[in-house]
């Protein structure tokens, strides 16, 4: 409810990939709220967030209980700091370093830790007996760590973990073996430009939401335990090598996003496809050798956003199309398409079509019946020869 609130006065908002965004005054505010702890000494604040203040904190020694939160973001040029710099931070749930070097015994130290963002995170362990049982969010995205990270076996104590971001982990080959983190809930492996496989253990985390491994440029199959997960919400996929989608009968019957730009290697759907009943984006964007769509698309009775652009071997869009009933959007801009189906008369709710540079070569008279429709996009559509003389009655038009 406080969420809410704080959207309806426009203070915050949630943006694209559900990054919660705040107002600069919400932000001053609640610093200024901390600072008002004692404005003398930072470290006997709540919170520090300044990199000069957190740095005087640690180096001098002079942590306290207060502290729930440090942010460490500039680098620390791979300096080492020991346990004992930590052992005076007994409650801190937020720890934020950029190239910093751990090392000690940590069975007793960070034990409240909740969250911990750990860039350029080195890719040996200096570090012992990480006891992050609490753990629920772990950032190692831009680090230099591996399939065999010694930190693994640490943090498979971590059984609350619920986010996993290894983004832009360019020495990664392998995924990390996921059988400790049953909790997980959303997997991010974005931008690992050396990523050839997942390991298996992923088909066993029921409970996973979000999968992205976008721009993991050599990546060309998904274990076969991913098409089982019943919880997936979120699959991206763009800009992979990846040949087909890991649908079977039966299986992500809660998706609700499938995004798979720009896979080049995507040469067909499977007929599976009808089965992800709470499909409603799908994303087949730069697609080129994509050849066909199967005729069970018009089971997807919740699609909403359906892209189809720069699929450019791609000739038609199978008739039953006319049965997505909640479909709002359709891209089929750069395709080889010269007409459109009948069928598409009967998307009573779609709201933009986006056709630019399209080979159609015909507007139907159906398209009138397009009641809802507010963006007719046909710039560039060279061989356009007829436009439908009803095209005067799609009354919510405002760009043509």
């Amino acid at each position: 409810m406080g969420i809410e609130a704080l959207s309806v006065m426009s203070l915050i908002k949630v943006g694209n990939d559900h990054r919660l965004l705040m107002h600069d005054q919400l932000r001053d505010l609640g610093r200024e709220i901390v600072r008002q702890e004692n404005y003398e000494e930072p470290w006997k604040r709540s919170r520090v967030w300044i990199h000069k203040e957190a740095l005087h904190v640690l180096e001098k020694n002079k942590g306290t209980r207060k502290i729930k939160a440090l942010r460490l973001n500039k680098s620390g040029l791979g300096r080492v700091y020991s346990n004992i710099l930590f052992e005076k931070l007994p409650n801190l749930r937020f720890l934020e370093m950029n190239n910093f070097i751990l090392s000690g015994d940590f069975e007793y130290v960070l034990s409240e830790l909740r969250w911990l963002y750990w860039k350029n995170c080195p890719s040996n362990l200096v570090a012992t007996n990480f006891h992050v049982k609490k753990l629920v969010i772990l950032d190692l995205s831009r680090s230099k760590v591996t399939e065999h990270w010694e930190g693994w076996k640490l943090m498979d104590v971590a059984s609350n973990l619920k986010v996993l971001n290894i983004a832009n982990c360019r020495d990664l080959k392998t995924s990390p073996d996921l059988t400790a983190f049953q909790n997980l809930e959303i997997l991010i492996l974005g931008k690992c430009e050396n990523l050839t496989k997942l390991h298996p253990s992923i088909g066993s985390i029921s409970i996973l939401i979000s999968l992205d491994v976008r721009d993991c440029f050599r990546l060309k199959e998904l274990p076969i335990g991913v098409g089982q997960l019943q919880e997936l919400e979120e699959l991206f996929m763009d800009r992979t090598w990846m040949e087909e989608i890991p649908v079977s009968k039966g299986s992500m019957k809660k998706l609700r996003t499938l995004s798979a730009q720009y896979c080049e290697s995507l040469a067909r759907t499977p007929s599976s496809l009808s089965h992800l009943a709470s499909l409603s984006t799908l994303d087949f964007t730069g697609c080129r050798k994509l050849a066909e769509l199967p005729d069970a698309l018009g089971c997807l009775q919740k699609l909403q956003r359906l892209s189809l652009k720069e699929c450019s071997s791609l000739r038609g869009i199978p008739n039953s199309i006319g049965k997505l009933e909640c479909l709002t959007e359709l891209d089929i801009s750069y395709t080889g398409f010269t007409e459109l189906p009948e069928s598409i008369g009967d998307l009573s709710n779609l709201e933009v079509l986006q056709m630019a540079r399209s080979h159609v070569t015909r507007l139907p008279s159906v398209i009138g019946m397009l009641g809802k429709l507010t963006t007719l996009d046909a710039t560039n559509c060279n061989i356009l020869a007829e436009v439908c003389s009803n095209i005067g009655e799609l009354s919510s038009l405002k760009a043509l």
